[in-house]
């Protein structure tokens, strides 16, 4: 009797064992993509954004919603660990990341926040999403702000959201100090978020009251009682709506709208004509209008933004001259415009890599008028500025991973700009990223820039408040001083020098 031959069930125990140790291999070499995976998993209510990026990491090098490029992230914080800052929404959790956000360069100011790895319209775009709709973010350093059209002293903030998330907001808030009488504060705050599949659809809407706290409310000795405040009468409504929806052929864009109004009034001290307080009166409503888009062309990635802002801010104060009552009063009127275009493009092949590049187009134009009556004589300043900007960025491989010296690639910038009131600034940059063995990354950049006053301090309206009290080093005393402040035309051009070395 012949035996039946087990060629055919040793070559599928073969095969089974290959498998099995090839996707070992793949779980053992990518332990953190697959850990973000699970815990991200178990975070989701929906579970559908994680099980795609659980696929798509087998078969990837980088996560759904990544940053183009060759820099990675400098930290990439999962569900779980934004829940534990404790934070709201996103402008909470950039406050509670504001140590991790601050810029080697110098350069200040909120860093640059994406979504999914695009531009958005503004910051007021994304300040209200809520934390619970956030699948991880990703903390990158200067030069990634290069590649989407930003100066390189700012770092850049990648949220990365759900792909299904829906949420109603009602929430009511009540503070009081420790210490009794005045200062209590009220808010309301409800808000929608809906996302489904890169479409999304936000509505908030916030309002606030503060009650002032008076120098009798502290017992403050010495003082003017209920006649001064040291903390003033305030209110202010915030509202905000975003819609975002993906198109056809690969094209994205979104809407935003927002609009602020604030009030507040303040006591300066027992008027010398009345049995009543000086007032200081302040109001200020702020709207605006912003819409982005991005896609693909003929080889090249787009994007591009615009927005409109206008600002209107009023303020009058009560004074007293040689026995003679006067109400000085100052408007400001702010009004911007903005439009850009940036295109990212692989240009060439060389033998370490394509050199890449990003080409950016921006024109803005800001109006200021400023009145003001101090003394019974009216000072009036009208200034605008026109800025048209072009600027570009070339990445340039120069060795691969598996050469001696291990990957190293260079970055050169140059931006022009031309302010109509100020004349032409420059700026130029290079850098180079070194990746002599992994995990081990140096970079290096040297960036000289042009710059310039802004309008508000060169033609802010002159304000004078008196009575402010201030503390002087010389005497060691708390004086009384009137305190004048606004802007000078005087103010010249600077130029400042950056060089960064950054070893991770």
């Amino acid at each position: 009797m012949r035996l039946p031959s087990r060629r055919g069930s040793n070559s599928v125990r073969l095969s089974r064992r290959l498998l099995a140790g090839v996707a070992f291999a793949a779980l053992c070499s990518t332990p953190a993509l697959a850990q973000v995976s699970a815990s991200t998993y178990a975070d989701d209510p929906y579970g559908d954004t994680e099980v795609e990026e659980l696929v798509v990491v087998a078969g990837a090098r980088t996560l759904p919603g990544s940053v183009a490029g060759d820099i990675t992230p400098e930290l990439t914080i999962s569900p779980r660990e934004i829940r534990a800052y404790g934070a709201a929404n996103v402008t909470e959790l950039l406050e509670a990341l504001s140590p991790q956000l601050s810029s080697a360069q110098g350069g200040g100011g909120r860093p640059v926040v994406l979504i999914n790895g695009g531009r958005v319209s503004g910051f007021a775009e994304i300040r209200d999403l809520p934390t619970e709709a956030i699948a991880r973010v990703e903390i990158l350093p200067e030069e990634v702000s290069l590649k989407y059209g930003y100066p390189s002293d700012q770092k850049v903030v990648n949220m990365v959201l759900r792909q299904r998330f829906r949420a109603w907001l009602g929430e009511a808030t009540a503070t009081t100090p420790t210490q009794g009488g005045g200062g209590e504060t009220v808010g309301a705050h409800a808000g929608l978020l809906r996302i489904r599949q890169g479409q999304r659809l936000m509505l908030d809407a916030k309002a606030n009251q503060t009650a002032s706290i008076l120098e009798s409310d502290r017992d403050v000795a010495g003082g003017e009682g209920a006649f001064r405040s040291l903390q003033p009468k305030s209110s202010d409504v915030t509202l905000n709506a975003v819609f975002a929806r993906p198109f056809d052929n690969g094209v994205s864009a979104s809407i935003n709208g927002s609009f602020e109004a604030t009030d507040s009034q303040s006591r300066l001290g027992l008027s010398p004509l009345t049995p009543e307080a000086l007032l200081r009166r302040s109001k200020g409503e702020d709207a605006q209008l912003a819409g982005s888009a991005s896609g693909a062309w003929n080889g090249w990635q787009w994007s591009s933004t615009a927005q409109v802002e206008r600002s209107v801010s009023r303020s009058d104060t009560d004074r007293v001259i040689n026995g003679a009552p006067y109400s000085d009063w100052t408007k400001a009127v702010t009004t911007t415009a903005q439009a850009d275009v940036v295109l990212n493009r692989a240009l060439w092949e060389l033998p370490a890599g394509k050199v890449t590049s990003t080409l950016t187009a921006r024109a803005s134009t800001l109006d200021f008028d400023s009145d003001a009556w101090r003394n019974g004589v009216t000072q009036s300043s009208e200034l605008s500025r026109d800025i048209g900007q072009l600027r570009a960025s070339f990445d340039v491989p120069i060795s691969r991973t598996d050469e001696m010296f291990g990957k190293l690639s260079a970055n050169l910038n140059f931006d022009y700009q031309r302010l109509s009131d100020f004349g032409d600034l420059q700026t130029v940059g290079a850098g180079l990223n070194w990746t002599p063995v992994k995990p081990l990354r140096v970079l290096a950049s040297f960036t000289r820039s042009d710059q310039a006053p802004s309008l508000n301090q060169l033609g802010d309206p002159v304000t004078v408040t008196p009575g402010v009290r201030m503390f002087d080093l010389s005497s060691g005393q708390t004086v009384e001083v009137t305190r004048i402040t606004g802007g000078s035309r005087d103010l010249d051009a600077g130029q400042r020098d950056v060089f960064k070395l950054g070893l991770t």
